[in-house]
């Protein structure tokens, strides 16, 4: 007996021995089931939450990708619409250009000498301003031929008072005097040239020379010999003008230069068409050299000569009103631009206006 009580004491000793190792393990399967549990949960929280952002973004893209439909089939319509306006504004471009090609053809029908007149407008205002600025009457003249002969061309009889009115001015034109005003200008050079030897000292006035006093009578009175010799100590001059002082020697460049000056001035009132700046100038030159040069000098003589003969020259004629042909040709040429102009009213009132009848019921079509 004592054998098998001592046999059981180990057996019974081993079961409570393995009970503190089962509870460890099954503690630590609990904890490892705690885990995945939670990690399971986790997952599935954030497994879910990735799912409803999916579903939230298939739901903007599917709304996105609407939107671009709509704009499209938006677009396309509105590009429909361009294609057919611009396809009208084709159609009625092309017959506007028609229209216009067929009325610039029946204005060469119309009227082809317009343009000729338009010509013979310029030519004559140029031939007026020529006249009246710088006074050149053959180069007018020259002009109004070649209007004249720009309206001949026409060959068409409704130009003939145009004609007439310049046959007119052409005729006025003949009647002014011609003026060489290039010679008049090298004479007046030429009176300039001569200054310096006009001033040289042997052609300047002499100094005045007193008068000698009479001779002693040995015949005459005692009165008359106190009377002589009373004047000789006073002298009594009576003159009806004052008497003029002679220029001094050292003055004698100043007249060259005056005189040299008077003609240049009177070379440009010949080049400006200025009469009395002309005749001015060479009056006052002539009254110089006369005044303090000696005037029986034959060169002087011949200077003085040569300056009243400029002196009397009109260099300024009048000149006739040649605006009459140019008013002539202005007036035909507004007539002729309002039968162009009526011609054109006449031709757009009787075209039809199907273009525009059809382009109308177009768009009522189109109105929804």
């Amino acid at each position: 007996m004592n054998d098998i009580t001592t046999d059981n004491i180990p057996n019974q000793a081993t079961p409570q021995a393995g009970k503190p190792r089962a509870s460890w393990l099954t503690r630590l399967a609990l904890l490892l089931l705690f885990v995945l549990n939670l990690a399971t949960l986790a997952g599935g929280t954030w497994l879910w939450r990735q799912l409803d952002l999916a579903g939230h973004e298939r739901a903007l893209l599917q709304q996105s990708l609407q939107q671009q439909t709509t704009l499209t089939s938006e677009l396309k319509g509105k590009l429909e619409e361009q294609v057919a306006s611009d396809n009208r504004f084709r159609s009625q471009t092309t017959e506007i250009l028609k229209e216009t090609s067929e009325k610039l053809r029946g204005l060469d029908r119309i009227d082809t000498s317009y343009w000729r007149l338009a010509e013979a407008e310029f030519l004559l205002k140029q031939a007026h301003q020529r006249l009246f600025i710088t006074h050149d009457a053959d180069t007018a003249d020259l002009l109004l031929a070649s209007a004249d002969g720009a309206i001949m061309q026409q060959k068409d009889p409704g130009l003939l008072p145009v004609r007439s009115a310049i046959a007119h001015d052409r005729a006025a034109l003949r009647k002014v005097p011609r003026i060489d005003r290039e010679g008049v200008y090298l004479r007046l050079e030429a009176l300039s040239s001569q200054v310096g030897a006009l001033t040289q000292e042997n052609r300047f006035l002499p100094a005045m020379v007193e008068e000698e006093m009479p001779a002693e009578d040995p015949l005459a009175g005692y009165g008359e010999m106190l009377w002589q010799r009373l004047l000789s100590i006073v002298r009594i001059r009576h003159h009806d003008q004052p008497v003029l002082p002679l220029l001094p020697p050292e003055q004698e460049m100043y007249l060259k230069q005056n005189l040299q000056l008077a003609l240049v001035q009177a070379q440009l009132g010949l080049l400006q068409s200025q009469q009395q700046t002309y005749t001015g100038n060479l009056e006052r030159a002539h009254a110089w050299v006369s005044q303090y040069c000696q005037t029986s000098d034959p060169m002087v003589a011949s200077w003085l000569e040569e300056a009243q003969a400029l002196m009397r020259l009109n260099i300024a004629p009048e000149l006739p009103d040649i605006s009459g042909s140019l008013r002539s040709v202005q007036k035909l040429i507004e007539q002729r631009a309002e039968d162009i102009q009526r011609a054109l009213m006449l031709d757009e009132s009787n075209a039809p206006d199907d273009a525009g009848e059809t382009g109308a019921a177009a768009e009522g079509g189109e109105m929804p």
